[in-house]
């Protein structure tokens, strides 16, 4: 029998199943626990790796300015293009349909 964190359930790409991990404690209102309790009983996950699958996608979401470099980055990008339709035309379109489900 080994002693040690039990193995890493939820791995992310960039990690890999040997992956060493440190153990931390956090605290959480009995909300927040019930919820994550429910969430590991209904995914057979476990709680840690679900905590860490949300620590994961914590980190590798984009901060604001690394998101705003890349919308004005892709600014224009289907200028001048005539595979797809005028955005004003759809706009209009949806605004019909919404008109006439209400």
């Amino acid at each position: 029998m080994t002693s040690g964190p039990p193995p890493y359930d939820i791995a992310p790409i960039h990690r890999r199943e040997e992956t060493t991990l440190d153990r931390t404690q956090i605290y959480l209102t009995e909300e927040e626990h019930q919820a994550l309790r429910t969430t590991a009983r209904e995914t057979g996950k476990t709680q840690s790796g679900l905590i860490r699958l949300a620590v994961d996608r914590l980190i590798e979401r984009p901060s604001d300015s690394v998101r705003l470099t890349r919308l004005r980055r892709g600014r224009g990008i289907w200028e001048g293009r005539e595979d797809i339709p005028d955005l004003r035309d759809l706009r209009r379109e949806w605004e019909r349909f919404d008109g006439a489900k209400g």
